[in-house]
């Protein structure tokens, strides 16, 4: 009777034992399978909230870059977001910069399930060589135009558990 007695705890320690461990790995398990999923969804959108004239060929140009998760996955750092930045008007298709925008270092911005972070930078490009870009720019700003800058080669630094990954992203319109 007694050893009866010690194998039903016994059996009892244990599935309370394996209910335990099956309570304790269920998040991260969960979490971790959203990975690859959280990083294909992964988004980036831009806007240009004014393109300011300082002097007749140089301007400074704010960018409001938003990185969005809109899955459950936790665990993303945002690093910085790197893009070339263009002028693209019919037949007129000009670079205007490379740039960097940075969101912060390792381990980066912390961007959370169903969630985005955002971060707005001025960048003044010297448009001297860029001349007749500079012109068409200035005459659809006097006419309130929408101007059409793009953001091309776009690539998300991003901070995770493997560690800074860099994802190649869609090339992003900046809306106004």
């Amino acid at each position: 009777m007694q050893r009866e007695k010690i194998k039903s705890i016994k059996f009892y320690f244990l599935i309370v034992l394996a209910v335990t461990a099956l309570a304790t790995l269920w998040p991260p398990t969960s979490n971790y399978i959203n990975f690859y999923t959280a990083i294909e969804k992964l988004n980036v959108r831009a806007t240009c909230s004014s393109v300011e004239f300082k002097e007749k060929y140089i301007v400074t140009i704010t960018i409001n870059i938003t990185v969005e998760n809109p899955t459950q996955y936790r665990g993303i750092g945002v690093v910085s977001v790197i893009f070339d930045l263009f002028f693209i008007k019919c037949d007129v298709s000009m670079e205007l910069a490379k740039m960097r925008l940075w969101f912060k270092e390792e381990p980066g911005e912390p961007l959370s399930p169903h969630s985005s972070v955002s971060k707005s930078y001025p960048y003044t490009v010297n448009m001297e060589n860029m001349k007749e870009v500079a012109d068409l720019i200035m005459e659809m700003q006097q006419r309130g135009e929408k101007i059409p800058l793009y953001l091309a080669d776009v690539s998300l630094d991003i901070n995770t558990f493997i560690g800074r990954t860099i994802l190649n992203m869609e090339d992003v319109p900046c809306d106004p």
